[in-house]
Parts: C-alpha cells; structure tokens; sequence
C-alpha cells in the first residue's frame, strides 16, 4: 500500500496539483479549502484577478457537490437540511501556465439529460453569450423549482464565464442509479 501512495503522490505533483481533496463537504470544510487555496495562489504571486477567478471556482463547484451530491450522510431520518453531509471530490492545479478545477460526485442518472443539455449549451457559447444567458437565467424565477435546482445553473454558468477554455465534463455510471459526474474548469 506505501508504494501505491507514493506512486499517488508523484502523480498528483506531476499534474501540478497544488489542492486534493476527498470527502465529506461541508460549509466548514469548503472554508477552509477556500482559505488555503487562495493563501497557496497569494504565496505564489499569482495574479490577482486569475487568483480570484481559481478562488470562486473552486467555491462554486465545492458548493455544488454540497447541494447535489447524490452520496449523503443524514445523521437524521428524512432530511435534506445542514445536518447532511455530501460526499465528492475537488483537485485543484497548475500546468501549462493555467489553472484547472476538477471536481466530481454522484449524480441521479434521472439528472444527467438536464445537466447534460445545459453544460453542452454553455461549452458552445462565447463570453457575451455566456454573459447574457447568466442574466437572463436570474430573471427566470420559475427555472429553479422546475428542474429541482436551488439556482437554475447560475452556478454552472458563472464558472463557465471565468473559464478560459470550454469547460470538460463527463457522466461516468456508477450503478443502475447514479453516475459519476466530473467537471474541470481551466482558468
């Protein structure tokens, strides 16, 4: 098991990770995952502006496995609240003078044509596209609640608009119910 660390190790230094991390999420957890990466980008000397967008990035997606996220821990019976803990995975790196943002976490597979159909949308769209479509998904107040979602992609839409590439992504199934969904964002 050592020789299969270290071998993790060198290949996470490889892919210039400078943040991994495997989990349970949690409001505290994505804190102090924030904090540390935006002190590693400041140690750094990275950029300001490139800082912020990698810091806002790495929330965005640590909160989407907070809220969506179909591996959960509820301490208590039947409820979808705080108490929930949600599982996933966020990696965060420097290579080829870019940042990237990987995150991933169980999806329904009843979730993926939705998600789908939007993340192909934004890969298609330029920055004034992807500049208009974000205000016009805050004016639709209906979008949330139809397609089960606490910010009709807002959050999707927002990464995608700091991105410097397309985004990737990939639904991987899991078992007959879920799939693994994974997303890297390059800034």
């Amino acid at each position: 098991m050592f020789d299969t660390f270290y071998e993790c190790q060198r290949d996470l230094d490889n892919r210039g990770v400078i943040c991994y991390y495997k989990g349970a999420f949690s409001q505290d957890i994505v804190s102090k995952v924030a904090v540390m990466v935006r002190k590693k980008l400041r140690l750094d000397a990275v950029q300001s502006g490139v800082g912020l967008k990698v810091f806002s990035v790495v929330i965005e997606l640590m909160q989407n496995i907070m809220h969506y996220s179909f591996e959960k821990y509820s301490p208590l019976k039947n409820t979808d609240d705080d108490t929930d803990l949600r599982f996933g995975v966020v990696m965060v790196g420097r290579q080829d003078n870019h940042f990237y943002v990987f995150s991933g976490n169980e999806v329904e597979n009843s979730q993926i044509d939705h998600l789908n159909s939007l993340l192909n949308q934004l890969q298609g769209m330029d920055k004034e596209e992807l500049k208009k479509f974000y205000k016009q998904r805050r004016r639709q107040k209906d979008t949330a609640a139809e397609n089960n979602s606490k910010g009709a992609g807002l959050g999707l839409i927002e990464v995608s608009r700091k991105a410097s590439r397309p985004l990737e992504f990939e639904f991987r199934p899991a078992n007959e119910a879920t799939s693994f969904f994974s997303i890297k964002i390059v800034i």
